[in-house]
């Protein structure tokens, strides 16, 4: 039986996502690390089709 706790109700509606490092490191501060992240989401963008509607980037989280 799958577990029914990680799957969203309606695929094709938005989805709002945090993500967070651990020990709430200030990490994205570093323009080099936050380019990880970028170049991450260009790649869902591109080989994913995954549409980014909205982001935030904080020091230790981001908002999509």
């Amino acid at each position: 039986m799958p577990r029914s706790r990680y799957r969203f109700g309606d695929e094709h509606a938005p989805h709002f996502i945090t993500n967070t490092v651990v020990a709430w490191l200030p990490i994205f501060s570093y323009p080099e690390l936050a380019n990880i992240v970028f170049d991450s989401w260009r790649f869902l963008q591109r080989e994913r089709q995954i549409k980014i509607l909205g982001f935030v980037v904080m020091e230790n989280h981001i908002h999509w």
